[in-house]
């Protein structure tokens, strides 16, 4: 009677435990599978914009799963800024992407947890003021190097000779924890950057002379 009743004992662990999302365990095809297609979960979030805290409708999202059968799931936010998916309750969450134009990248393809609400952050403009100051030679060149929406990306703006007077308006990045990056070479060495005062939705102007 002791050796059956162990027996019992050691099957129902290794049933409760094969459930833990962050464990992959074979039970083999007489082993009780708790990671069936009826034992699912339905997951929501909803996309906000962060400074109306309206929804945001057309958000790119995608997340995957893992640790008992790997799944995928892509899809917009509707009309609500809802995307709502299934998935099986034992998987674990992988990583997530979500993205729309005009709008700072999220997730970034990282396993990072995220709350019911995504608060997504607009597009900060760069207005550039950009000037090649006396002296100045043929061979000045100046290269502009700026956070973009992205998430692991800078935009570069360059410029050749010495007569450059230009402006123009770029789309970035709105956490100012990414400077903004001047080199300058030529008849002036330059050097700096930038950590900018973004203004929200507006125009801040950036001027840079070299």
């Amino acid at each position: 009677m002791k050796v059956l009743r162990l027996l019992y004992i050691s099957i129902v662990i290794v049933s409760i435990v094969s459930c833990d999302p962050d464990l992959d365990i074979d039970l083999g095809s007489g082993g009780s599978n708790c990671c069936q297609e009826k034992d699912s979960l339905t997951t929501c979030v909803q996309f906000i914009d962060s400074e109306t805290s309206e929804p945001l409708e057309g958000v790119y999202f995608t997340i995957n799963y893992s640790g008992c059968g790997s799944q995928n799931y892509s899809n917009h936010s509707d009309g609500s800024g809802n995307i709502c998916w299934d998935h099986r309750a034992c998987a674990k969450k992988g990583n997530w992407f979500a993205k729309i134009d005009d709008y700072q990248w999220k997730g970034c393809y990282k396993a990072i947890s995220f709350n019911e609400e995504i608060h997504m952050e607009h597009a900060t403009y760069l207005k550039f003021k950009i000037k090649n100051v006396s002296p100045s030679s043929s061979s000045d060149e100046v290269i502009i190097s700026y956070k973009n929406l992205a998430c692991h990306g800078r935009e570069d703006i360059s410029f050749k000779g010495s007569n450059v007077n230009k402006t123009l308006v770029v789309e970035a990045s709105p956490l100012d924890i990414h400077p903004v990056i001047v080199t300058a070479t030529g008849a002036n060495e330059y050097y700096e950057q930038l950590y900018i005062d973004y203004v929200g939705w507006d125009t801040t102007l950036v001027e840079i002379e070299y």
